[in-house]
């Protein structure tokens, strides 16, 4: 089983002019692991804390003998 979102959202500096940054979180779900990559700015981090509460509920789903060490709030 293997599920994949990515999200990328270019967005430009004001102050250095029309130099566009990418701000980019991908999330793969492998099985009952996640593999992220994240470059996020702080609207990015927002977005990525929402991404793994869902995937945290899906992985509980997935593995409910198993406990959470964390919450992630």
């Amino acid at each position: 089983m293997s599920s994949y979102i990515s999200r990328v959202q270019p967005t430009v500096a004001a102050d250095h002019g029309a130099d566009p940054e990418t701000h980019e979180v991908i999330i793969v779900l492998r099985g009952r692991r996640l593999e992220l990559t994240a470059d996020v700015d702080l609207a990015g981090l927002d977005y990525l804390r929402e991404s793994l509460t869902s995937y945290q509920k899906i992985l509980q789903v997935l593995t409910p003998d198993q406990e959470v060490g964390s919450d992630i709030r």
